[in-house]
């Protein structure tokens, strides 16, 4: 990591293969021992952002990474034309340096004037929504933000036993989450008490058919989350925290997948963020955790659920849904009831 500090302050005398990003004060060290203790207690995350950026790079992006006030952004310059990726020159430093540091001439007369961000919540913004939530009866919990490009990004918490941590915690905890869990930028809702009907089906007659079965059963609510349309979550509350349920994913002739999930005691769902597939913040049409109490969530039994749950698995079936096993003929078929 030495050699990677000297190639970048050589960069400000001669010309070089690579830059350093001057406003990353955090990053600006006195002496060799210093740098070294500072990698060590980071390692983290330069290597998540050494993986990031070396995966950006094979498509034929550069990875411009800024921390502000405690919150992670990330900002992909694309490189055009796409088959400038190709020419980055590889170097005895790749091991070590990110692509993002190996800027080349070629590369950033390339790069766009406009770079394309993934916008984020302030860490304020952040907790007034949390702490909103944790009034309304709700237990939030800190989600990786989808600006984050690693597996999941958008959709899971990283915190380490989120589950039993955010059942417990309370206003100052849940006020630090901003700066111990600053990449988290996504805030999800702890199931248990309440549980998320998730139709993950991505054919818009089906999903239809679905939400209305589902409304059929449970009885009406307002509380309807979008994450990526026509998929649709529905929540409701339980008098008793019990294990998830689901159908099995099935396939259709197109290769999409769907199934019926109720996420419940042990899970979380998105409430509120940014969607890692559309790049757009998750919503309420109607009204969301944060105009409903949880003691106003309307209430539904384990029995119910279990049997939509299988209505589902038929309905899906009916439409040609079939798992791999049965498709590959390792499992014997599923007749769809008439």
């Amino acid at each position: 990591m030495a050699h990677a500090r000297e190639a970048a302050e050589a960069n400000g005398t001669e010309p070089a293969d690579v830059v350093w990003e001057p406003t990353w004060q955090d990053l600006e060290v006195d002496d060799d021992d210093y740098w070294n203790d500072l990698v060590e207690r980071n390692w983290e995350t330069l290597s998540r952002w050494h993986s990031m950026s070396r995966w950006a790079g094979r498509k034929g992006k550069l990875l411009h990474f800024k921390v502000l006030a405690g919150v992670e952004t990330i900002t992909a310059i694309e490189i055009a034309p796409a088959s400038t990726a190709s020419e980055i020159v590889p170097d005895p430093m790749a091991a070590i340096i990110p692509p993002l540091y190996r800027i080349g001439p070629q590369q950033a007369a390339n790069a766009p004037t406009t770079p394309r961000t993934f916008p984020t919540a302030t860490p304020q913004e952040l907790t007034e929504l949390r702490l909103k939530l944790h009034d309304n009866g709700y237990h939030p919990v800190p989600v990786l933000g989808a600006h984050i490009i690693t597996n999941s990004a958008g959709k899971r918490p990283t915190m380490t036993a989120w589950q039993t941590k955010c059942l417990t915690a309370g206003p100052h905890e849940i006020s630090n989450w901003s700066r111990s869990q600053r990449n988290n930028t996504n805030t999800g809702i702890l199931c248990g008490e309440v549980v998320g009907i998730d139709i993950d089906v991505l054919d818009a007659a089906l999903s239809a058919k679905l939400d209305a079965r589902a409304i059929e059963v449970f009885g009406p609510t307002v509380l309807r989350r979008i994450g990526r349309a026509p998929k649709v979550l529905l929540l409701y509350r339980v008098e008793t925290p019990h294990d998830k349920l689901s159908t099995p994913d099935l396939l259709f002739g197109d290769g999409v997948k769907a199934k019926v999930e109720i996420l419940a005691q042990g899970q979380q769902f998105v409430a509120f963020g940014i969607h890692p597939d559309t790049r757009a913040p998750y919503y309420w049409p109607e009204k969301s955790p944060l105009d409903i109490t949880m003691s106003d969530v309307p209430l539904v039994t384990l029995e119910l659920l279990q049997q939509f749950v299988a209505e589902s698995e038929q309905i899906l079936r009916a439409e040609g849904g079939q798992t791999e096993a049965e498709i590959k003929g390792k499992a014997p078929k599923v007749k769809a009831e008439k």
